[in-house]
């Protein structure tokens, strides 16, 4: 039973993906698929009947109560999306690729090498498990090894692995395809603020269920159990928040671009045994006490920060950068209110921003990113209005500003000066 209907199940191979897959048939459709293949009619009626209703009324047939989607585990009376992995562990060679992750794909960055392999060991050994609640999202030029190293894994990970082109076939209505998948793999993805897909993909990411709706059919749950790796070479890969969890974010090296004896030499090793040495070694890694949601925060998540701000957070970050506040650029410390706001609104002026905060509403996002900032009445002491008290935005020092943003993003910043 699917979404409370009765359903047939057709194994087949999904062309598009290249793997096997289930689609699901009603009655009528299924018998008229078989209809052109008459064998003979065991009972009483005509001689010869559709083979499609000889099956539906065989005693012989497969019946389940359901469906679901349970790695490791074989739940009595349920038919189980899970075929196992693409390969079995075997000692071997898999050094080269080993050091294109460390090299390469974590830019020469221990840390986040050792974090990469720690995320693809928990795949391979809880693949039903609760999952770590980030993604891996890979930034850089094509031709460094993107595909080579996802794709690599997702051939151990075998008929679980998902290569989409778009994140339409991510977040989109219809995503059947997603019903057992494992490893989803989001090539050249470029969300910039697609507001629409955001709910979507931050669920697909930390949610237990996912729901899975056939064209044509109605929709049903199956537990959420997709690790998710996405590559771009647009500066702006995924929706960031100030303090976000989700996504670590790399910068992949190019010293390696459109190198093809190096990656000739990579394919050769992995091909002759380096995929089952890969599942070998890792599935023997201690990664007990290895907790995932921590992850390096590293500069290329501060340009997803950045990017998913709004205009009145970019604004502060360029004024945290220029050390100069308001439409005037004086030097930090207090600044005419009206001054401020009006550099605000030049600033979302050359964004093509239509939709401006108010005066009042720019005072209080102001507030939230730094709550020591205070509204003073202050004597001018130049100007033609020199010696008349007027409202100024009085900040704290420069420094004790930018520790508090690098506090509300959780992590250091590069500030130029």
């Amino acid at each position: 039973m699917v979404g409370g209907k009765f359903s047939i199940i057709n194994e087949d191979w999904d062309p598009v993906f290249n793997r096997p897959n289930v689609t699901f048939s009603n009655k009528h459709d299924f018998i008229e698929r078989y209809g052109n293949i008459q064998v003979p009619n065991p009972g009483n009626g005509p001689a010869f009947m559709k083979l499609g209703a000889f099956w539906l009324r065989s005693p012989d047939r497969r019946q389940y109560d359901g469906i679901t989607f349970s790695p490791g585990l074989d739940p009595p009376g349920y038919y189980n999306l899970y075929r196992g992995f693409g390969a079995e562990p075997r000692p071997g060679d898999w050094s080269l690729f080993d050091r294109h992750i460390a090299g390469n794909i974590a830019n020469g960055d221990e840390e986040v090498a050792q974090y990469i392999l720690n995320w693809i060991a928990h795949l391979f050994q809880y693949p039903g498990g609760r999952r770590p609640g980030t993604a891996i999202v890979l930034r850089g030029k094509r031709g460094t090894g993107k595909g080579v190293f996802v794709n690599n894994v997702g051939q151990i990970i075998g008929p679980h692995y998902l290569h989409v082109a778009n994140q339409r076939m991510l977040t989109g209505q219809f995503n059947n395809h997603l019903k057992d998948a494992l490893l989803v793999f989001c090539d050249e993805a470029f969300w910039a603020g697609d507001k629409s897909a955001e709910g979507v993909l931050k669920a697909m990411i930390t949610e237990d269920q996912v729901m899975v709706e056939p064209k044509g059919k109605d929709p049903f749950v199956v537990k959420n159990y997709i690790r998710l790796i996405m590559a771009s070479n647009e500066d702006w890969v995924v929706p960031a928040g100030l303090e976000e969890r989700r996504f670590l974010v790399l910068d992949v090296s190019d010293r390696h671009m459109q190198d093809y004896p190096y990656f000739k030499a990579i394919g050769q090793q992995m091909d002759n045994g380096g995929r089952e040495a890969m599942l070998h070694d890792l599935l023997a890694r201690d990664i007990k006490d290895v907790n995932l949601s921590i992850y390096p925060r590293t500069p290329a998540l501060l340009d997803q920060i950045l990017s998913s701000m709004s205009p009145i957070g970019k604004y502060i970050y360029e004024q945290l950068q220029s050390r100069t506040l308001g439409k005037y650029e004086n030097d930090w410390g207090a600044v005419l209110t009206g001054n401020m706001y009006d550099g605000y609104q030049d600033f979302c002026k050359s964004l093509g921003v239509r939709f401006k905060l108010t005066p009042e509403e720019f005072g209080k996002h102001l507030k939230r990113y730094f709550p020591g900032v205070e509204k003073k009445r202050l004597t001018l002491t130049e100007g033609y209005d020199r010696g008349e008290r007027k409202l100024h935005y009085v900040f704290p020092p420069l420094e004790e500003c930018r520790q508090q943003f690098e506090r509300q993003v959780n992590m250091k910043v590069d500030w130029d000066q």
